[in-house]
């Protein structure tokens, strides 16, 4: 077994990667973004603030190992890079918890490692 592989086999282990989950609503266009190899950004309140760091691995619901590039921090909803392209279901979700969480706001953006 070279190298490669045995870090792949320790990613895709529960053991040395910790789980992140999306809406249901947001698979597809989550794993086609992650596919062509591009960067996606998420949003986290709540009890998710400042729990994702810049350069940790993650495992999708899917099964895709993820490796956070950046976390941006916010306390208004509308100073998100990315909130004039997001639909209204998701912008009334993001206002209705951060004014239940203090208005603390990450913005994590990731890309596919396997």
């Amino acid at each position: 077994m070279n190298i490669s592989n045995i870090i792949l086999e320790r990613l895709l282990s529960d053991q040395y990667t910790n789980n992140i989950t999306f809406p249901i609503r947001e698979h597809q266009n989550i794993k086609n973004e992650l596919n062509k190899g591009n960067t996606v950004s998420t949003v986290r309140l709540c009890n998710e603030y400042n729990k994702y760091k810049k350069g940790q691995t993650y495992k999708t619901q899917w099964g895709d190992i993820i490796r956070i590039t950046s976390v941006r921090k916010f306390t208004n909803p509308q100073q998100i890079p990315t909130w004039n392209s997001m639909d209204t279901i998701m912008k009334t979700e993001i206002i209705k918890w951060s004014n239940r969480c203090d208005n603390k706001i990450d913005w994590v953006r990731f890309k596919k490692v396997v």
